[in-house]
């Protein structure tokens, strides 16, 4: 039967796509048919604005010496202790150690879910990773420590710095309650509770908290405050002893753009003056070249892109579906998605001759993003030289996010990444080292788990422009 499909698809694959287009435009209310004759514009975010680059290979530990040397800072020598929360990949533990070299201890870090734990094992010197953040942001009484396979105390020498990512889900645009009901009253505000607990009970001398910018949109439909707003609020009121300040900050120079907000907190040293010089600091990051995306990728035959279950990979799906009338039916109903993503008159290539014919895994939903996406960066480029397409293909083609000039789109837990250069889809390896992080090791890891530590963590040229005055805050960074 799917050789019978197939052979369907290769004879009349074309007509079948023009027919499923036309139906479903048939179907379309008239209030939302396009205007014929009216080319569509493309859209001014979607240009892909062009920075001068470098193909030059990022080094995370090269990174933090050029910060150094810009701020006139070197190691003082004093030792660092500190804890993390919401851990997940352990990034803050690696930064650090590129910054401070020596001296780094972690005392404990907290994370819920069993993978993130083991790569936090092959990856930190974390001496405890407690499964649950709000016992041991308590420290009450023995927590259970994935680390150990048992019950441990929780640490209670001095910490200098904490430093957690809360859940963001309650505060993403992606979230579909975002607006009808304030982040506060979602589930996920506990992780930022537990945060705070954390900073009351344990008192360190300084803290970085972490989250998306969807902060910075309303508390709700029906009111005008910020959520950001609530949350500085709630920090005034819980932990009064602490002075806090936020920045906004990108992972520039590396090809992820990544925006974040990073909450600063003191006790003993003006929040304000740090943050000023993380501005300074940003400012001048943002003059460098900016990382493109090549000098990251694997070569086309490198061994390691075959361990992964990606699509263009030589692992091949369980279920083999290529049924013609399906993937007509998605190609349609992304072609219509896509509205002024695309041009009205469009020019389809020969099935054969389709960027889907790379897919190994050939479900017609996702083969047909493929396709779509592949028209949609035809249509947006301008050839412009060492272009290097991309586009986030697992979401609907409305809405996911297409790159053109070397830089990367925003990494989710969810994100499927195809390169059009490389025909195929990048491995959670790549990923990594687009987040700064170069040696990590995601060995025993699934696809999906290695993805789920990716999309939620820090990238690390932002830690590391928010940890260098903040260490020097700390006395671990002096004058140089």
């Amino acid at each position: 039967m799917s050789c019978c499909f197939a052979y369907i698809h290769r004879t009349f694959g074309a007509e079948l796509d023009f027919l499923a287009i036309a139906m479903a435009s048939m179907k379309r209310p008239a209030a939302m048919k396009k205007p014929a004759g009216q080319p569509p514009q493309k859209k001014a975010k979607e240009a892909n604005d062009i920075k001068e680059m470098t193909n030059d290979r990022f080094s995370l530990p090269d990174f933090c010496e050029q910060l150094l040397a810009s701020l006139q800072l070197r190691r003082s020598g004093k030792p660092l202790h500190f804890a993390t929360a919401f851990s997940g990949s352990g990034a803050p533990s690696l930064v650090l150690s590129c910054l401070l070299e020596d001296g780094v201890v972690e005392l404990f870090s907290s994370e819920k879910e069993l993978s993130a734990c083991h790569a936090l094992m092959r990856n930190t010197k974390t001496r405890h990773i407690y499964e649950d953040a709000m016992a041991a942001a308590q420290k009450k009484k023995p927590a259970w420590c994935c680390q150990h396979g048992r019950l441990c105390d929780i640490p209670a020498g001095k910490q200098d710095l904490y430093i957690a990512g809360f859940t963001c889900k309650g505060n993403s645009t992606q979230n579909p309650n975002r607006f009808t009901e304030s982040p506060a009253e979602s589930k996920h505000f506990e992780a930022f509770e537990a945060c705070i607990l954390h900073i009351k009970n344990h008192k360190p001398v300084s803290f970085i908290l972490e989250n998306v910018t969807g902060v910075l949109m309303k508390e709700s439909s029906d009111s005008e405050k910020k959520f950001i707003e609530v949350l500085m609020g709630k920090m005034k009121e819980e932990i009064p002893e602490y002075e806090v300040g936020y920045v906004k900050i990108t992972a520039a120079p590396l090809p992820t753009s990544r925006p974040r907000i990073y909450w600063i907190g003191h006790t003993n040293a003006s929040v304000k003056e740090v943050v000023v010089q993380i501005e300074k600091l940003i400012s001048t990051v943002s003059g460098w070249k900016v990382h493109h995306v090549d000098s990251f990728l694997d070569a086309a035959d490198d061994p390691s892109i075959a361990k992964w279950a990606i699509l263009g990979s030589s692992m091949k799906s369980a279920h083999e579906i290529d049924e013609a009338a399906s993937y007509a039916s998605a190609l349609a109903k992304a072609r219509d998605k896509a509205g002024k993503r695309l041009p009205q008159a469009l020019s389809w290539p020969a099935v054969p001759d389709r960027e889907s014919r790379h897919c190994t895994e050939v479900l017609p939903w996702l083969k047909a993003q493929v396709d779509c996406y592949e028209q949609i960066c035809s249509f947006m480029s301008i050839a412009r030289s060492n272009e290097h397409w991309l586009a986030d293909v697992s979401q609907t083609s409305n809405r996911g996010s297409v790159k053109l000039t070397g830089t990367v789109p925003t990494l989710t837990t969810s994100s499927r990444l195809w390169s059009y250069k490389l025909h195929r889809e990048l491995t959670p390896d790549e990923c990594m080292r687009i987040h700064g992080f170069s040696q990590y090791d995601l060995r025993g890891l699934s696809t999906s788990e290695a993805k789920a530590i990716i999309g939620n963590m820090m990238a690390g040229t932002a830690l590391a422009i928010i940890l260098c005055p903040v260490l020097r805050s700390l006395g671990c960074l002096v004058p140089s």
